[in-house]
């Protein structure tokens, strides 16, 4: 019987010399920019029957495909593990385009995205040309993967959002050396998608040691003079810019009085225990600008496209009457004598509206402030003209 069987084979063979081998070990090269990658392999067995039929590996790949399975999974059927090396191949030969490069410090440079490449899959058909044999060596080509972030394409992440102006001719040089020294360190801010901005992490302590001068603060309701005075107008133009551009607001505080360089409702007040806060969700990155230049402070955000104009309404609801403060004084020569002048306080809201193609979508109140009034102090002589009639013309209107 042994005799017969071997005769049949050898009968076979001769009769179909192309038929493939049973089973046996092959190699797989491949050179990926001068890295040589080389793996052994060994095919799986075909039944004697499939090979009689003149069956090959290449069709035994096919079928696998047409069944549904992947390509990879149909080099595994063909020889364990030769699949995976392919797309091993892939993965070490992809280079993704990059998405190009903005930098900002209050300008902005621009990098063109590079192209990227990937194995062409032509790949599959050459190892399928090459199944039976005992050494395959892969001439790789690839396809080039353009980016699509030319100049033009990173300039549309870098469209002006907002910018926002108060005015601060008049203050004092230690007051604009503060506004300038604070603006400085926010101009050229990136807040990424998601991120928290904190006016207070970039500007840092208000400290002599750290480069500030004293001059005017409101602390404790009051009107007096500090380190850093002036630095709450740069928070507040800061936070009107963000408003404008649409960004959402964390934290922020109202001043106890009111101020003169913006509308009520619409000041943001930081200190060592304040702070003014907001989280970009543009789903972009949000890049801030700023100037200061002695007689306005500006500051301006760039990102994607806002879809909104957002316009801020500030509303009066109440004004609280300043009243007096009266001191007796017998030394001096008039019968009372204005020593400050009083300033109403006020109820308000600040309200934001949304517009889109000039059209009011929506209007909603983002806050709602009380300011405490001021009282005018009046010095009395209660030793001159007793009973004299004080003068009623004792507040300032809110805005003064």
């Amino acid at each position: 019987m042994k005799k017969t069987a071997v005769l049949i084979m050898l009968l076979l063979f001769n009769f179909f010399p192309s038929l493939p081998s049973a089973a046996g070990k092959f190699t797989v090269t491949a050179d990926i920019d001068g890295t040589v990658y080389s793996e052994e392999f060994a095919y799986a067995r075909l039944p004697l029957a499939e090979r009689i039929k003149g069956r090959s590996y290449a069709d035994a790949y096919e079928e696998s495909v047409s069944q549904g399975n992947s390509r990879t999974q149909a080099l595994n059927s063909v020889a364990d593990g030769l699949g995976d090396f392919v797309l091993s191949l892939f993965q070490r030969a992809e280079i993704l385009p990059s998405e190009g490069k903005i930098t900002f410090d209050g300008d902005f440079c621009y990098e063109e995205g590079k192209d990227g490449r990937k194995l062409d899959d032509k790949v599959y058909d050459d190892i399928k040309r090459c199944l039976g044999n005992k050494n395959i060596v892969l001439n790789l080509d690839f396809e080039n993967v353009k980016s699509s972030y030319d100049i033009e394409k990173l300039k549309t992440f870098t469209v002006e959002r907002a910018r926002f102006t108060t005015y601060y001719a008049s203050s004092t040089d230690n007051r604009k050396h503060n506004i300038k020294l604070a603006t400085e360190r926010i101009n050229g801010s990136v807040v990424e998608d998601e991120e928290i901005f904190s006016f207070n992490a970039a500007v840092g302590k208000r400290t002599a040691e750290s480069g500030f001068r004293e001059a005017g603060v409101i602390m404790d309701g009051e009107f007096t003079s500090g380190i850093g005075g002036g630095v709450c107008q740069v928070s507040t133009t800061l936070y009107n810019a963000a408003l404008e551009a649409g960004l959402e607001p964390v934290s922020v505080t109202r001043h106890t009085l009111g101020v003169s360089y913006v509308e009520p409702s619409f000041d943001a007040m930081v200190s060592d225990y304040t702070d003014f806060t907001f989280i970009n969700r543009t789903g972009a990155p949000v890049y801030i600008g700023g100037e200061a230049d002695g007689e306005k402070v500006t500051f301006v955000f760039y990102g994607v496209h806002n879809p909104f104009r957002i316009r801020r309404v500030s509303r009066v609801v109440r004004e609280l009457p300043c009243g007096e403060k009266i001191v007796e004084d017998s030394t001096i020569d008039v019968p009372e004598k204005i020593i400050s002048y009083g300033k109403n306080g006020l109820i308000s809201e600040g309200i934001l509206e949304y517009y889109f193609d000039n059209k009011l979508i929506k209007s909603v109140k983002i806050r709602r402030d009380v300011y405490r009034a001021v009282p005018m102090v009046k010095k009395v002589n209660p030793l001159y003209f007793p009973g004299e009639e004080r003068s009623a013309d004792t507040c300032r209107a809110v805005s003064g």
